[in-house]
């Protein structure tokens, strides 16, 4: 996959922070599995027994409030909202768009910061958030629909992910796949993207 096509998925962000003290402020995080109250109960995102989430509610923690404030000086953006995220080793989840039909209040793209020393892949498709059709669509053997990770895959400690492109995780085997996310509500993927590169070349 050629670097400026990936672009438009991922990029790698250079933020300053120890992975270890970041691990400890937010381990403790509660959790519940994702998207419990999914009106469509026959979902894979219905509260999966796998894939736990959490809303980070402490963020002047040292390690929280100095990524959060660099995230504000290099992508310009105000509505940060981290997560907690855990999911079991061995499990995979299915390719995806973070699009929520009703009134459900989306985010824009997201900074994840893994806290793990062994961290498994993010596979991105070829489908954008306007078209909601997708193209790899099979039952698995125990008669569940699944999509198909299919596009470039990227593994990664600190980036920003466009979340309105369909994404996934395939099955990681090492060990349990635990980050914070960083959602950004009021800044596109590509104008975050843009502010950071801009900010980080005033720094240098």
């Amino acid at each position: 996959m050629s670097k400026n096509l990936k672009r438009n998925y991922i990029y790698d962000f250079d933020l300053s922070y120890n992975q270890k003290a970041l691990f400890e402020e937010v381990k403790n995080t509660k959790t519940s599995p994702y998207f419990e109250d999914n009106p469509n109960k026959d979902s894979w995102f219905c509260a999966p027994s796998t894939w736990f989430m959490g809303e980070i509610k402490n963020l002047d923690t040292p390690e929280m409030k100095s990524i959060i404030n660099q995230l504000n000086k290099l992508t310009n953006a105000k509505d940060i909202r981290p997560v907690f995220v855990f999911q079991e080793k061995g499990t995979s989840v299915p390719s995806h768009l973070d699009v929520i039909k009703g009134d459900y209040e989306v985010n824009k793209c997201s900074v994840n910061i893994q806290l793990k020393e062994k961290v498994g892949p993010v596979s991105f498709g070829w489908v954008d958030a306007d078209d909601l059709t997708v193209k790899s669509l099979y039952v698995d053997e125990d008669g569940n629909s699944r999509y198909e990770h299919d596009g470039p895959i990227h593994t990664y400690y600190c980036a920003l992910l466009n979340t309105q492109k369909m994404h996934g995780v395939p099955a990681f085997h090492d060990e349990d796949r635990v980050f914070v996310k960083f959602n950004l509500y009021d800044v596109s993927y590509e104008d975050a993207l843009n502010n950071y590169l801009k900010n980080k070349n005033n720094e240098s």
